[in-house]
């Protein structure tokens, strides 16, 4: 079928960095603890739920919907497939929040999109009515979702716990803390034999395992764009927000450290905290691995790559075949990442690594490097990782990458071997992270763009001189990148897309 494009073009603040409308949160400022709870649900509590079914897989399309490979897929939390937006098959409407500990009421909890999202139906069954929690032993996962025995003191005497994604847990225990803070007036079943073991009482307060899971969890993995624009996405359609994506501190006046403090309002004349936005993310999970090029600087004459993407296990690099080590040097590089708008800026992954004998071994024949764009490469001090001899993932750390902030730069994964040591080395689940300047976007003079749609199923882009421009999802996730120069022409599959350009505010795009 052939599509037309129609450009509405306006400066979309909303859009890439969304923000509650002015006044939303003013009944929570000077509040901490009980009382501030109390404020954020009065500020959050009056919505307008859809249909649950038909109704939420049609909010679905405007909340939980990414572009894979050209394709419109569903973004599911719960798995690594990447499932068509043109069927559901294989996929459940999901509660986060076990609708069970309610007693199943189909009230306006039950309904709440802020809690549901698009699920594989496989791990949705095995996910159960178990309470987050911290997997010890392991009895089912699918490389997302994993259920099994608790670690000790982490799940309130379930003996069943269900973990998330590194890269979600903050997601669902700001999905956990938004349901726990807006439903306290609902019947809630909170004795342990009701299968509860997150809260004590009808005014539901955590259990302090509880408490400690959600609040390290929102910590760890923190607000990323996708969910600030998805928080926008459910707003337009049930008019209320979710007070801990647009307030990431509010839980730690609430439950944290900060509980006796007063928590203010950004705006209101305190000093607003940092705000640390995802700037790129790569992983499985989203299947953009791909972005990255590989440059093999010593490549043995029997093989014809080092490094390579591999379907379960993500971006891999050995030199071992044949029951033969060989001597090898590849760098897997990163594409273009724009920190022009950063004042400072971390990158994390999750690795494994095995056969190279030691980590003494492995630290020496591995390395993290950093480059302005086209620039010359240098090497970063990398926590010490502990791997080398085991496929047992584990996580980096967050890596300094300050010295890059205010350019466009990339980050590159260096490997070596020798023909007596050639391990494998994996990695997955790559996150920069950055906080904005200051300044931010909204001083900066919009330049004019020039858009032809005249040709169905085409974009062109009439830019004079060189400009970076970045196509977004309505989930915010990066679809295409690249340089404007002159006349540029892309193709998009149907759907809302935001573009920006270095320096602009962002635009919206349907492509029909």
């Amino acid at each position: 079928m052939k599509t037309s494009i129609l450009l509405v073009i306006a400066a979309l603040p909303a859009a890439m960095f969304a923000q509650a409308p002015a006044g939303y949160y003013s009944g929570l400022d000077g509040k901490c603890g009980a009382e501030l709870k109390e404020a954020a649900m009065q500020a959050a509590s009056s919505l307008k739920t859809v249909s649950y079914g038909s109704g939420t897989w049609n909010a679905f399309r405007t909340t939980d919907v990414h572009v894979v490979n050209g394709v419109e897929c569903w973004f599911d939390m719960y798995s690594n497939n990447n499932v068509p937006v043109t069927t559901t098959n294989g996929l459940n409407i999901e509660h986060s929040v076990p609708n069970s500990w309610w007693g199943g009421i189909k009230n306006d909890a039950y309904k709440d999109l802020y809690h549901l999202n698009p699920s594989n139906k496989d791990a949705n069954s095995r996910k159960n009515y178990y309470p987050l929690g911290i997997v010890a032993d392991q009895t089912w996962s699918n490389g997302v979702t994993t259920v099994g025995h608790p670690a000790a003191g982490a799940s309130g005497g379930s003996k069943m716990v269900f973990e998330p994604a590194d890269e979600y847990k903050g997601d669902f225990a700001r999905a956990y803390m938004y349901i726990f803070t807006i439903y306290a007036n609902i019947p809630w079943k909170y004795d342990m034999s009701d299968r509860n073991y997150m809260f004590v009482d009808d005014a539901l307060t955590l259990r302090p395992w509880a408490q400690t899971l959600l609040l390290e969890w929102a910590r760890q993995d923190p607000v990323s764009q996708r969910e600030i624009d998805r928080n926008e996405a459910v707003y337009r359609i049930q008019h209320n927000r979710n007070p801990f994506i647009d307030n990431p501190e509010l839980a730690e006046h609430i439950w944290g450290a900060k509980s006796n403090e007063p928590f203010h309002v950004e705006g209101s004349g305190d000093t607003p905290q940092p705000t640390v936005r995802t700037i790129y993310e790569a992983s499985l999970t989203k299947g953009n691995l791909s972005d990255f090029s590989f440059e093999n600087t010593v490549l043995p004459e029997t093989l014809t790559y080092i490094w390579r993407v591999d379907s379960k296990y993500g971006l891999t690099a050995s030199s071992f075949t044949n029951n033969t080590c060989y001597e090898a040097d590849a760098t897997a590089i990163s594409p273009v990442i724009d920190l022009t708008g950063y004042k400072s800026a971390t990158l994390s992954y999750s690795q494994a690594a095995n056969h190279f004998k030691s980590n003494d071994n492995f630290e020496n024949m591995t390395q993290l490097l950093v480059r302005e764009e086209n620039g010359e490469w240098q090497s970063v001090t990398r926590p010490a990782s502990g791997v080398g001899s085991s496929w047992t993932f584990s996580p980096s750390g967050d890596i300094d990458l300050t010295a890059m902030a205010g350019k466009k730069m990339q980050f590159g994964y260096r490997y070596t071997s020798t023909s007596a040591v050639a391990g494998t080395w994996e990695i997955d689940k790559i996150i920069v992270k950055g906080e904005k300047k200051d300044s931010g976007i909204g001083a900066v003079e919009l330049p004019k763009l020039d858009f032809d749609a005249s040709t169905p199923g085409e974009l062109s882009i009439y830019n004079p001189g060189e400009h970076s421009y970045y196509i977004y999802d309505t989930a915010g996730c990066l679809v295409m990148s690249g340089t404007l120069r002159g006349e540029t022409t892309l193709t998009l599959p149907r759907g809302l897309y935001i573009i920006a350009t270095d320096g602009t505010r962002p635009a919206k795009a349907l492509v029909r």
